[in-house]
Order: structure tokens, then C-alpha cells, then sequence
């Protein structure tokens, strides 16, 4: 799994960087094997604060195995593999090691089966400062460079362990300083436990032909993944696929027609103790044509309750270009609903194509300036016609929007704002929310929401949800 390619990659070209920003990635594998075809990954290493000479690190990394197409636009996800790590890491530019501490959760769910293991650990990491697991090698640093992390168990649920093993690898063969293409790179990756005398892991390796595009990577690879981690993806295969990944600003770059990777974060609580949580990347591809511009959004959520988990992904693929100060483009959008832990055998999905316009910072986490004394706007809207849907299909129309409204901030850090989303078609939902910026990046929200595509037999939930974007 890619645990470390998030929380382990801190060295961009700049040698004299201090303080690397946050960090981000997504991949897309085909698998050849007897019971998965597709598995992708989602990964983001994000700086909360520096501590002394290093910083306050949160890493979050999931991979869904999908187990086999269901039609064109629908898919029947196995499971939804996870990793949750807190903790400092050094940051030394100029020396060849650094070193961290963390505390983390490694789970495997079952998606509309019954089951979910995890592991509590705590422990250490230490490995290369160049380490490009995630970005590109520097000019003139190694070739080779690794990460390892071991760490001792202290809780566990339906699986036995007392250690976790895991690690990473890359060798790249004569880099490229004059091209796009900046060569071939071996990759090698190691995912385990530890119980007792015995280790079971998972491990990759294969190579990958690296390109830079605009501080982005972009890399094509072949693996051969033997699966023997409990926790892990569960299938031995050889893996095809591309990664996107680099660092992130927290700004609309697709704005400004440069390639970028942008992101959002949330975690919350709310009534009857339900939790919620979210995962969203955005990748936008350099323009072409002069003005357009392929976008990709990926957008996976959690809420629990009383009687069954909800794991829902949202998918939005398509072509955009600047309009008037906006953004418009054509979209096919997706949702699909699952369970957590739990048997279900109906899955739920949604899928549209729409034309759609929207503000750079729509969807933004964080404080404004607004131009006007009242505040400002922005929003998105779409509307579209209905592919095929799980809800009988008796709407052939789609249509969803958001809109935000944020006022001058106070005292220059505290920033009140309201928003909403809605979705009306052949299932509606609805979301609004009060809350403030407390920081450039940073939302704290209380939220209301009512959506007919919850597996929860109440679809309504009262939560306060912390924001961040990056």
C-alpha cells in the first residue's frame, strides 16, 4: 500500500526548502487476477504545525479493491483498506537521514459484508531525506532512496498482531534533467504484521516510467503485488495502472490553467454519536486547445450510525474552460452508496452527464477577502440528463449545485460564513451549513443533512465537522 509514499515524502527540487507543504496522490491500477480488477489509491500528508525542528504531521491513505464491474458506470467494491497516522517528523534539508514518530490506525473494511479488522500502533520511522517515493528525485541528490517504520501494536480487533512492518523503495536508472521523461525507476514496497514469529505482508515491486509535469508526477507502471497482509488488499496480481501525485498549494490552480492537485479533509461527530469523515482530491491536467482543461474529482465519505455504516464515492470526470472569471465545463458525474461492515445486497448508483459552471473557490476550505462590504459569493450549479440510476430512473433530469456565502473575517482570523449543497433528480439530498474560517485553510462547521441515498434508516444527521484544504 502507498501508507508511505503520503506520510514519508517531503523532498521537493529545492534543496533549502524548510518547511515542505502539504502533499498528495492518487492511482488507478488494473489488476490480473481471479477476484479483483480494478484497485485504486488515495493518499495526503499534511503539515498541521511545526514543532522545533521538524513538524506535526497528519497522513491519511485508503485503497478500494473493486471485485468486478457490475455494467459500464457501476461497481461492486470488495474492500476499503486504510491508514491513519499522527506524528512529528524531522525536516533537515541537507543531511542524508531523517527520522519521525507517529501513532497510528490500520484497518481493512469489508464493503456490504461483515468484518472489520484494525490495528492501533505506535511507533518510528526513518529513512533518506530525499526519499522520492512521492516526488521526484532532486537534481543531484542519490538515486536510491528508502523509508522504513516499525511500530509496536497496543489494541487490535478481529485479527492478531503484535508489530507492524512496513516500507518503501525506489531506485531510479540514469534521470533525465533535460526532459519531461525523467527515466525509469524500480519501485518496491512493503506492507506487514507481525505476530509472534510470523509475518504476513503485502509486497510490490515493478517499474515505472516517471514524466514531471509542472512540480506534478506523473508515472505508468507494472507491479507484481503478492497479498499476504491480513490487512491488506487481499489478492496476489500483477498490477497495470498511471499515478498522479506532487505537492499542493490549497489554491484553484486549474484556474489559472497550470496543472495541479488540490484537496479536501474533514472529520466531524454528530447525533446518537455518528461519525463522518472525507477524502476528496482534485487533479486538473495542463491546458490544451489553448483554453481547455481535463478535470478529475474523487470524493470518498464515511458516516456511521446504529444500525449500518454508509461509504459513498463520488466521481466527477470531465472538460473545462474558463468563462467570465468562472469555470465551465462538460462532466460526467457518479455516486455510488455501500455499507460498512455489514451485508447488503443492493448497491446503490447514480450517474449523470451535465454541463456545469463554477468559481475557482467554490468548494475551498478557508478564509476570504471579499471585495464587497457584505461579503462574498461563490458557487457551482449543473444540470444534466441521467444515465442510469439504482431509484427506478422516473427522472430523466439531474440537477446539483452549492453556494457559499463568507464575510469579512474578524480580527483578521475568524471568518463567519453560510453554505449549502443540493442534488434533485431521481434521489434528492440536501446540506446546509453555519460556521467560520479560522485560518487560510481552515473550516470549523455545524452541518444538517438530508439525503435519500443513505443506507441509515435516518438520512437526516446533525454533525460538527472541522475542514481543511490543501
Amino acid at each position: 500500500m502507498a501508507l508511505g509514499a503520503a506520510a514519508a515524502a517531503a523532498a521537493a527540487d529545492d534543496p533549502t526548502t524548510e518547511r515542505p507543504g502539504p502533499l498528495a496522490g492518487g492511482r488507478l491500477m488494473w489488476m490480473v487476477s481471479d477476484d479483483l480488477d480494478l484497485v485504486g489509491d488515495l493518499w495526503a500528508d499534511l503539515p498541521l504545525a511545526p514543532v522545533g525542528s521538524g513538524a506535526l504531521r497528519l497522513g491519511i491513505d485508503t485503497r478500494t479493491t473493486i471485485e468486478r464491474a457490475e455494467s459500464t458506470f457501476t461497481f461492486e467494491v470488495h474492500d476499503l483498506i486504510y491508514d491513519v497516522e499522527l506524528g512529528w517528523r524531522a525536516e533537515r534539508p541537507g543531511h542524508v537521514w531523517d527520522y519521525g514518530f507517529a501513532v497510528g490506525q490500520r484497518g481493512r473494511e469489508r464493503v456490504d459484508a461483515d468484518g472489520q479488522p484494525w490495528v492501533r500502533w505506535v511507533g518510528a520511522t526513518v529513512g533518506t531525506v530525499d526519499r522520492p517515493v512521492l516526488a521526484r528525485a532532486r537534481e543531484g541528490g542519490s538515486p536510491f532512496a528508502f523509508w522504513v517504520t516499525a511500530g509496536a501494536v497496543i489494541e487490535e480487533r478481529e485479527t492478531r498482531a503484535d508489530a507492524v512492518v512496513r516500507g518503501a523503495a525506489r531506485f531510479r536508472f540514469a534521470p533525465s534533467a533535460t526532459s519531461i521523461a525523467r527515466g525509469f525507476v524500480l519501485d518496491a514496497r512493503l506492507d506487514g504484521l507481525v505476530d509472534g514469529s510470523h509475518f504476513a505482508a503485502d509486497f510490490e515491486i515493478g517499474p515505472a516510467l516517471d514524466f514531471d509535469v509542472a512540480h506534478e508526477r506523473v508515472a505508468f507502471f507494472l507491479r507484481y503485488l503478492h497479498s499476504g497482509n491480513p490487512l491488506g488488499t487481499g489478492t496476489s496480481g500483477l498490477l497495470a495502472g498511471f499515478e498522479y501525485e506532487g505537492p499542493t498549494d490549497g489554491h484553484p490552480g486549474a484556474a489559472e490553467g497550470r496543472p495541479s492537485i488540490e484537496g479536501v479533509v474533514s472529520a466531524g461527530a454528530g447525533e446518537d454519536s455518528r461519525l463522518a469523515g472525507q477524502l476528496l482530491l482534485r487533479f486538473a491536467s495542463p491546458r490544451f486547445f489553448g483554453k481547455y482543461q481535463a478535470r478529475a474529482e474523487v470524493d470518498a465519505n464515511i458516516l456511521t450510525a446504529d444500525d449500518t455504516g454508509d461509504l459513498y464515492y463520488y466521481w466527477d470526470v470531465g472538460i473545462e474552460r474558463p468563462m467570465n472569471g468562472s469555470l465551465a465545463g462538460v462532466y460526467v458525474h457518479h455516486r455510488s452508496n455501500h455499507e460498512l461492515a455489514e451485508p447488503n445486497e443492493r448497491v446503490t448508483s447514480l450517474n449523470v452527464l451535465d454541463v456545469g459552471v463554477r468559481t475557482p473557490d467554490a468548494d475551498r476550505p478557508g478564509l476570504r477577502q471579499p471585495r464587497r462590504r457584505r461579503g462574498s459569493f461563490e458557487g457551482r450549479a449543473h444540470a444534466g440528463v441521467v444515465l442510469n440510476s439504482s431509484f427506478g430512473e422516473d427522472r430523466f433530469w439531474h440537477v446539483r449545485g452549492a453556494l457559499r456565502w463568507s464575510l469579512r473575517p474578524w480580527a483578521a482570523r475568524f471568518g463567519p460564513f453560510v453554505r449549502g449543497e443540493a442534488e434533485a433528480g431521481d434521489v434528492d439530498r440536501y446540506t446546509v451549513a453555519l460556521g467560520a474560517s479560522v485560518g487560510t485553510a481552515c473550516d470549523l462547521e455545524v452541518q444538517y443533512r438530508s439525503d435519500q441515498q443513505y443506507a441509515s434508516a435516518d438520512q437526516n444527521v446533525l454533525l460538527l465537522l472541522a475542514r481543511y484544504g490543501f
